[in-house]
């Protein structure tokens, strides 16, 4: 080693081997060994000071002058060619930090200075990444690449890491420069794709699809984000994936399309729906929001079931009325039905632990309905009638069905009064499916709501069967045959009917029909001395031979009906008159306008014109005639003419049953009241009518207000005292 030699003969052999160094150009004059020496000489001759500034100007300069200026005037993108300077730089500068070696040891380390290594890649992050051109083109470069593998497209996923790493390199212990320059940009480009991603996938409407793409969306995500990015990047992006298509959108999922997950739910596609159920339970709030989306859909489909019934048509129109009572009967079949499908969900889906709350909500909305009473009644009797074909496991299954909107009901005394009233029919009609299966029926009433509930239904059956025990003992006497007329009566004791079976006490029967009946009464008044006999015919059935004849007076043909009683007594006329008004029938009917225009409808307008409508509306008008139709014929051996037993209420029917619940229950309250102070002797006001209530919430609940002016109004007949604060019983 030369150490004689002058600063100014070593220098430029030191500066052409780190330009050669930098330019990746192999120096063929000057050793390791001899660059060491040139180092050593500089530092003992002109200072290490001096020496670090100069090599610290040399890596400046070709920065600045080559690989800047060459950057900048690259065409396309930059990132391999950064990666490219990047990796040249590193390798140039662990070239020089050995040849400078001597100056690391003797300078730097004691003036605490940065080494040759860690400085070359400040000035490199200064003159390179501190271009503004160079750096924007570079992030760019890398967002656009991810962009495009988001996209599916084939790119170098090697070059996006070294990128990046780069970034995380220039920072040394800091992720600042990785971060400010990458990251914050990264991720809001992430956001706002995956806002994009999670609109279109909402647009296409199928739950399903949304929640497959998604769930590979952001599991492709975590794959790359594992591939290149800084580990802690990772978390952040896999939590904005779900955040932007999952946590922000969970209720836009659940609401997707036009009600698809709602038609899911109606459909009873359990299977489907727990998939969305496993999707969203997963993530905070996503079973509150699925279970308040069935909750409204609950909701929204019980009033569109609802919606669908309507009144009894005003008039009694026939066919009006069968479509009027099918819809209330299809009410309650579609009720049953949305219950069944949300107490499976709630099983099934939400793992029981839903289902009290979805009864509850279920329970509520019978509760606003006050027509379900009514309507529940009306399909009891739909399945109960003896021409409905239907197994006993089928009639069993119905019950238990029956019960299930029964218990939700909270005015138990308003279904009582219509069941009661279309039992009656079932009973006296003989039109039961059996007595088992309606005792069965009311032994399930008695069970939830007590004795004090069905003991007049329970009544209703002693009377019935009283009544077949009085026929059959009628049969078998020969007074039973004088009529020539096979004849079965209901005799009716009970005053539990009267509400019931309105007797209309002025009708005009037939002589004809009363002589039929007049064997029945004279064996029934010898058998019950003090009793009193009212004939009703709304409920009887009988058959009627229809004889034609021609000029000869010969029959020609014979037609044979089914009818109701009434029709007969309208029919019979006509045996001695061949034309009628409707006033002529009146008079000799004495029928109600209402009625007497159902019977003259059903036999004049329709399929079964047994009579003959002068004029061709079909409003019935008092002055309308009527005549037998000489062309009435029929294919059935016996042809059916009846009325619609039990049909929906008309508005002022149902207003009349109103009128007679509200007067029921001011007794039912004024007895339970007197009850509970007699039990109770003396008693405050608030306990009173707490006592009142629970007594009677089996029936009905009655309102706080109103048990107040039923107890003033016992305090007025007496019945009570009211002294300082106590109500006392009077006996």
């Amino acid at each position: 080693m030369r150490h004689s030699q002058s600063p100014g003969d070593v220098w430029p052999g030191l500066e052409r081997a780190i330009k050669d160094m930098q330019t990746q150009v192999e120096s063929k004059n000057l050793s390791y060994m001899d660059l060491y020496g040139y180092t050593y000489t500089l530092v003992i001759r002109q200072g290490g000071g001096w020496l670090y500034s100069k090599v610290n100007n040399l890596i400046t300069e070709h920065l600045r002058e080559i690989v800047q200026l060459k950057l900048l005037s690259h065409q396309g993108s930059t990132l391999d060619c950064v990666n490219k300077a990047w990796a040249d730089h590193k390798v140039a500068m662990a070239m020089i930090r050995e040849i400078l070696m001597y100056l690391e040891i003797s300078y730097i380390k004691q003036e605490s200075l940065a080494s040759i290594f860690d400085l070359g890649i400040e000035i490199f992050k200064d003159e390179i990444f501190g271009c503004f051109e160079i750096r924007e083109k570079f992030i760019t470069d890398i967002l656009v690449m991810i962009a495009e593998d988001r996209a599916g497209n084939v790119v170098n996923r090697s070059a996006i890491k070294s990128a990046l790493d780069f970034l995380v390199y220039l920072g040394s212990d800091s992720m600042e420069c990785y971060e400010k320059n990458f990251e914050t940009e990264f991720l809001q480009n992430s956001e706002e794709f995956y806002k994009v991603q999670s609109s279109n996938f909402i647009a296409e409407g199928d739950v399903l699809a949304y929640i497959q793409k998604a769930q590979k969306l952001i599991l492709d995500e975590k794959n790359r984000a594992e591939m290149y990015l800084h580990r802690n990047t990772i978390p952040k992006i896999s939590d904005l994936a779900e955040r932007e298509l999952i946590r922000l959108r969970l209720q836009d999922i659940i609401e997707i399309g036009e009600g698809a997950l709602c038609k899911l739910i109606l459909e009873a596609q359990i299977g489907v729906v727990r998939q969305v159920y496993d999707f969203v339970s997963k993530h905070d709030g996503g079973v509150d929001i699925l279970f308040n989306f069935c909750l409204k859909t609950l909701h929204e489909h019980f009033e569109v079931i609802c919606r669908d019934e309507q009144p009894g048509p005003p008039g009694r129109n026939h066919s009006e009325s069968v479509i009027a009572t099918q819809a209330a009967i299809n009410m309650i079949i579609n009720l049953l039905s949305l219950k069944v499908k949300f107490q499976t969900l709630a099983q099934e889906v939400f793992h029981g632990g839903c289902e009290g709350k979805f009864l509850a909500e279920f329970n509520k909305l019978v509760r606003s309905k006050p027509s379900i009473s009514e309507n529940l009644s009306l399909y009891i009797d739909s399945f109960m009638r003896k021409e409905r074909e239907a197994s006993d496991d089928d009639i069993e299954v119905k019950i238990e069905e029956v019960m299930t909107i029964f218990t939700s009901l909270e005015k138990r005394d308003e279904f009582e009064k219509y069941f009661k009233k279309h039992l009656a029919h079932r009973l006296i009609l003989n039109k039961t499916v059996g007595y088992d299966f309606e005792r069965s029926m009311v032994s399930r009433f008695k069970e939830h709501c007590g004795q004090e509930f069905t003991k007049n239904i329970e009544k209703m059956f002693k009377d019935i069967q009283l009544s077949q025990d009085c026929n059959d003992e009628f049969k078998r006497l020969p007074i039973s045959s004088e009529s020539g007329v096979d004849l079965r009566v209901t005799s009716l004791l009970n005053i539990e009917w009267d509400d019931i079976v309105k007797i209309q006490d002025d009708l005009i029967i037939s002589g004809d029909l009363l002589r039929i009946f007049e064997p029945y009464k004279t064996f029934y008044l010898a058998k019950f001395e003090k009793k009193i006999l009212r004939q009703h015919c709304t409920y009887g059935t009988a058959e009627l031979k229809f004889s034609f004849y021609d000029r000869n007076q010969k029959i020609v043909r014979s037609e044979m009906l089914n009818l109701q009683t009434p029709f007969v007594i309208v029919l019979l006329l006509f045996n001695d008159s061949l034309v009628l008004t409707y006033n002529e029938i009146k008079a000799q009917t004495n029928f109600h306008d209402e009625k007497l225009k159902m019977i003259l409808s059903r036999l004049s307008i329709g399929r079964m014109t047994v009579l003959k409508k002068m004029t061709e509306s079909e409003e019935i008008q008092p002055e309308d005639q009527f005549a037998i139709n000489e062309g009435y014929k029929t294919k059935r051996k016996r042809a059916k003419i009846q009325h619609l037993d039990t049909s929906k209420e008309t508005v002022e029917e149902k207003k009349v049953t109103d009128d007679m619940l509200e007067k029921s229950r001011g007794h039912e309250m004024e007895a339970a009241i007197v009850r509970v102070a007699k039990a109770r002797k003396s008693i405050q006001l608030n306990p009173l009518i707490c006592e009142v209530i629970d007594q009677l919430k089996h029936r009905f609940t009655p309102q706080p207000k109103k048990i107040e002016q039923k107890i003033e109004k016992l305090v007025e007949k007496e019945y009570l005292n009211k002294e300082n604060d106590n109500f006392v019983y009077v006996a």
